[in-house]
């Protein structure tokens, strides 16, 4: 149990859930408990029907991916998409607030409106969620990751969700994108920067 009911904004609720539970965790919990992710990262998708073993384990980043149906995220996506097998209402939100509640990550219930709108919000910002493999099948260029996080920053800029951390990015962002370096390693960076600007 976590001793934390103060969480009272929906970053630091992300931020929590990915700190306290694990995609093996998730994986072993609610999807099949002999299969342990940290010794055998590859496995048959669970989330589509298959025999071949499409889906990767990334331990590194704590993440995953499949290469048959395409989808990948962190633990939070995974739960999105395997609840969404029987309720195609399940959002990335609902996923949220299911593992907290689940893994005694406490937070402010009275907060959820506030969760709803912030959600509504960063969700207008998926689509700029950019993976390694993304990148290779669209040939993606520095310029390319560039604009759309100009896009996003103008975004956030209007709708006013900004702190010390936002701004700091951008002026990354700025630095590397300028820079005299390989564009294999803009991209890299700039993908990551991307990511945390998500949300």
């Amino acid at each position: 149990m976590i001793n934390n009911d103060n969480i009272s904004n929906l970053d630091e609720l992300i931020k929590q859930v990915k700190l306290h539970v694990s995609i093996p965790t998730y994986y072993i919990d609610v999807i099949d408990s002999s299969v342990d992710l940290t010794a055998n990262r590859s496995q048959p998708c669970p989330l589509h029907e298959e025999t071949v073993a499409s889906f990767r384990y990334y331990p590194d980043t704590d993440s995953f991916y499949c290469f048959g149906c395409r989808k990948g995220g962190d633990v939070i996506d995974l739960c999105m998409y395997i609840e969404q097998k029987e309720d195609q209402t399940f959002n990335r939100l609902k996923a949220v607030i299911w593992l907290a509640k689940v893994y005694g990550v406490k937070f402010i219930e009275s907060e959820l409106s506030k969760f709803s709108r912030e959600y509504r919000f960063t969700s207008k910002n998926k689509q700029f969620s950019i993976n390694v493999q993304d990148i290779l099948e669209d040939n993606m260029s520095s310029a390319k990751l560039n604009g759309d996080i100009e896009f996003l920053i103008k975004s956030r800029l209007r709708e006013k969700v900004c702190d010390n951390e936002f701004i700091k990015l951008i002026k990354i962002k700025d630095i590397i994108y300028q820079a005299d370096i390989l564009d294999d390693i803009k991209i890299n960076i700039l993908t990551r920067i991307l990511d945390k600007l998500k949300y």
